[in-house]
């Protein structure tokens, strides 16, 4: 296991601060998570970004609309829409017209999600518990309570910049 000491790494660049290597370590887990997470999602055929739509449905009761979702997922709009409509195309959800409105479109599973969503979460279960297993209970929700303030900072900051809608979890 390699430990970082701040102090060394700050006298070897000059550019980097402790923010900067917490984000270059961020990146590096997400990316040696997300690959070893996509590729066995591909076996059950799906991806990361459509297992997560399903599980938000699922934890949303079952449907939703676009716009929920797209907060939910501190998503564009737009990003969400083309997303949707892939999966529907691919048969894992189905669109519909709100009758109350006209112009709101509700988002529901299929029975091919239904069917995918116990053998994704196996597989979620048993991918984390390898992964993060050995971490010691207290570390694990110290870094949980970590993880969380840095979202809703990064999300507050990022709402400031550039008009991104903030994120609640509702």
């Amino acid at each position: 296991m390699i430990k970082i000491h701040w102090e060394d790494n700050m006298d070897k660049s000059s550019h980097l601060t402790k923010h900067h290597l917490l984000w270059i370590m961020i990146t590096q887990i997400e990316h040696i998570v997300g690959q070893s997470f996509s590729q066995e999602l591909r076996k059950i055929g799906l991806t990361r970004e459509k297992w997560a739509v399903i599980h938000e449905l699922v934890y949303l009761g079952g449907e939703s609309t676009p716009y929920r979702l797209s907060k939910r997922f501190v998503y564009e709009p737009h990003s969400i829409s083309a997303l949707l409509s892939r999966m529907e195309r691919e048969g894992f959800i189905l669109k519909t017209k709100d009758l109350a409105k006209k112009n709101m479109v509700r988002v529901s599973l299929t029975d091919k999600s239904r069917e995918l969503y116990p053998k994704a979460i196996k597989i979620c279960q048993e991918l984390f518990k390898d992964i993060m297993g050995d971490i010691p209970e207290e570390d694990g929700i110290g870094l949980l309570e970590s993880i969380s303030r840095l979202r809703d900072y990064s999300i507050v900051s990022a709402a400031k910049r550039k008009n991104l809608t903030p994120f609640k979890y509702e």
